[in-house]
């Protein structure tokens, strides 16, 4: 053993470059060309193997009657395609070994290992013991211990678990010396297996010491920096790790990879006062059994998980019902209080939404809770879901009634943290036992200043008094803390979208009363025009021609009804969104008159002009198809009254399968710019400013053509005129 002590973390536990004393190895390049041998090669081969480096492996193996011809074949196929094997038994002069062969780098490591003369278990006890495994219903580990307590007759069988902070704590045990203590609920701390180590574990999941005071052997010819030993067996083990077994009182040990979803979760760790070598095959067995037994616990942990998850699933349902169908989501949250602690096992919580909080069951001062949120945001700024069993670990300057709750979990939704729900856990004080003081130990390297972690030397009871801590949050209530966080955000995003839903319709639904109050206001003012002319001219000329009298009193009745067809649609228009009207064939020429002799009479002059040519029938509705024209007509003849010939044109001619009909002004025009806004309600060209309008007329003619589904085109041309065209689809 070496004198001068390694730091846990300088040693490189794949690259020792050495070797335990039971059996030898080989190292051959990519041809299986010999290229290295263990110090104690020619202790096993005999002295004929003396000049055999650099020549092939399996002819110098089958010159020597090691192996047949036959596994000459078949060694170089499984090289060849690369299914290394362990192992291969042989006979070396006599001796049974195991042959095992790895591959690292271009590098083929052929282990030779002892074949211990140990009691062969029969496959029917194999079988059972695997199915025990299976079947058992409580606790698996335990039963590993037994089983492998059989298998490999060690001092000491224990199952060792993983804490979150890396520390360890034995949960099962087996003794078949009853003059040893007892380690069953002892905990060790984390430098106890370091981090390289536990790393190691992960990849060989064996691990053995059969003798702690038997020499190791070191490997020549390529430096020890080049020869990775993570796959070999029979490595040795780090110095500091067999100092830390002497101390302990142990002379061998074997330790098993315990791994659940691809994680260390602990291992099995065998132990014997005497110097014991395992063979490889029991070796093996006991792997193969705590495989099984791992695959069992992760079988059983599912299954929990499982029925858990349909708990929550039932719950679920439950919440989005409430939060999405109900009014008060915040009110349902606080009714199920007591079922959101049931999933999460905890003694209170709080819900804090728009910095009023709800409190249920124990919990910290509601201004301690306040305070720690803030800071909480602060510290963790971008994560929205926290769980501790020692918030103080994460947040120092924690209130101080948290020392009574030190356990939290919580979770923040809304871009501006409009919600948090937090559930707390109290302090849980008890008394750990621990194998040994888990202090830190260090000593100082022979002409080193520098210290480094040194072995434990005593493993006995050492009483911790722990406080401060909660029971920490398992992996089904962080689970359920996911699910709901994505529920509540849902249903908090749903409730905004129906509240942003309903302003809106709540705008449409005022613009509608703009829309029909505007409507009202610039439509009937030319049917009103004609009632007024009508009334007037009767009035100022008493009538005795009956014809005469006849006519202007139709025309008051005519346009009476137009109004009262005007208001109707313009009130359909206006408050629905979606409306279906009767389509129906129109006869336009009196219309189009009655159109022309309304607006003449309110916007036009002595001398404008208004022809007519082809008036066509088109498909619509009525009353809306006489508001279109009404405005488009009317714009014409108001935009070029001040012409010193105004004159509109208004034609049809049949296009495909439509109608098209154009209104032709040689009035004051537009720029090309301003068509791009023209729908515009109260929007006004700049050059129109001089006449008489709101700036409604094309906001109507555009919610008209929409709902008609009439195309328009308009071209215009600043001070020259506009025309503008309009197609009516034939049914």
């Amino acid at each position: 053993m070496t004198s001068i002590r390694q730091s846990c973390e300088e040693i490189n536990l794949s690259f020792l470059g050495e070797i335990q004393n039971l059996g030898f190895l080989i190292l051959a390049d990519q041809s299986l060309n010999i290229i290295s041998f263990s110090d104690n090669y020619l202790a096993y081969l005999g002295s004929a193997w003396n000049n055999s480096l650099h020549k092939n492996l399996l002819k110098e193996l089958h010159h020597h009657k090691i192996i047949s011809n036959s596994q000459v074949t078949g060694l170089r196929k499984l090289i060849e395609e690369q299914e290394l094997l362990e192992s291969l038994e042989l006979s070396i002069h006599g001796k049974p070994f195991h042959l095992s062969i790895h591959e690292y780098q271009d590098i083929y490591y052929f282990e030779f290992e002892f074949k211990v003369a140990e009691p062969v278990m029969s496959m029917h006890r194999i079988n059972s013991k695997i199915l025990g495994i299976q079947q058992v219903k409580t606790n698996v580990w335990q039963l590993l211990c037994g089983y492998i307590q059989d298998v490999i007759a060690m001092d000491r069988v224990m199952i060792y678990q993983f804490n979150e902070d890396q520390s360890g704590v034995v949960i099962a045990e087996s003794l078949t010396d009853t003059s040893l203590e007892s380690f069953l609920g002892y905990h060790y701390p984390e430098f106890d297996i370091p981090i390289q180590a536990r790393t190691f574990y992960l990849k060989k999941h064996c691990r053995f010491v059969t003798d702690i005071d038997l020499p190791s052997i070191k490997i020549s010819g390529i430096s020890p920096a080049a020869i990775n030993l993570s796959s070999i067996n029979i490595r040795s083990l780090a110095p500091i790790y067999l100092e830390y077994l002497k101390n302990a009182g142990f002379k061998s040990s074997i330790s098993f990879s315990i791994i659940i979803n691809n994680v260390l979760w602990g291992l099995v760790c065998c132990q014997s006062i005497q110097a014991k070598h395992i063979d490889l095959a029991n070796r093996n067995l006991a792997l193969a059994l705590t495989y099984s037994a791992a695959a069992k616990f992760q079988e059983q942990r599912n299954i929990k998980l499982l029925l858990f998850k349909e708990k929550v699933q039932e719950f679920e349902l439950l919440l989005k019902e409430k939060l999405l169908l109900k009014q008060d989501p915040i009110g349902e949250l606080n009714n199920l209080a007591n079922d959101l602690m049931w999933f999460m096992r905890s003694d209170g919580l709080a819900l804090i939404h728009q910095n009023k909080i709800h409190l249920h069951g124990e919990t910290p001062a509601e201004e301690d809770i306040q305070q720690l949120m803030t800071v909480l945001i602060h510290a963790r700024e971008g994560q929205t879901l926290v769980t501790s069993p020692n918030i103080q670990s994460l947040i120092p300057e924690v209130p101080a009634s948290y020392r009574n709750f030190p356990g939290i979990a919580t979770f923040i939704v809304g871009e501006n943290r409009d919600l948090s729900i937090v559930w707390f856990r109290k302090e849980l004080i008890f008394k750990r036992k621990w194998a040994g003081n888990p202090t830190k130990l260090y000593s100082h390297r022979v002409g080193s200043t520098q210290s480094s972690i040194s072995p434990r030397k005593s493993f006995e009871l050492w009483v911790e008094d722990v406080q401060g801590k909660a029971i920490p949050w398992n992996e089904r209530q962080t689970y359920f803390l996911t699910r709901i966080k994505h529920i509540v955000l849902n249903a908090l995003i749903q409730k905004s979208q129906e509240i942003e839903s309903l302003n809106k319709k709540l705008i449409e639904r005022n613009n509608a009363l703009d829309t029909y109050a505007y409507t009202v206001s610039h439509d009937l003012k030319n049917p009103l025009t004609a009632i007024k002319l009508s009334a007037q001219f009767i009035q100022q000329r008493p009538l005795t021609d009956k014809d005469t009298l006849v006519k202007f009193t139709e025309r008051i009745t005519h346009s009476v009804d137009q109004m009262c067809s005007m208001l109707d649609r313009i009130h359909d228009l206006a408050s629905a969104n979606s409306i279906t009207f009767q389509k129906e064939k129109l006869e336009l020429k009196d219309m189009i008159e009655d159109i022309i002799y309304q607006c003449k009479a309110q916007y036009g002059r002595a001398e404008t002009q208004i022809e007519t040519k082809n008036i066509l029938p088109i498909y619509g509705e009525k009353t809306l198809i006489y508001q279109l024209f009404l405005n488009l007509i009317g714009n014409a003849i108001k935009y070029s009254s001040k012409k010193e010939v105004p004159h509109v044109l208004i034609h049809a001619k049949e296009e495909d399968d439509s109608v098209a009909y154009y209104i032709t002004d040689n009035g004051i025009g537009m720029e090309a710019s301003d068509l791009s806004s023209i729908f515009e309600i109260f929007k006004r060209m700049d050059n129109a400013q001089q006449f008489e309008g709101s700036g409604i007329g094309m906001s109507i003619v555009k919610r008209i053509i929409d709902k008609l589904n009439i195309q328009i085109h308009i071209q215009s041309e600043i001070n020259r005129g506009t025309c503008i065209q309009l197609n009516f689809s034939n049914p």
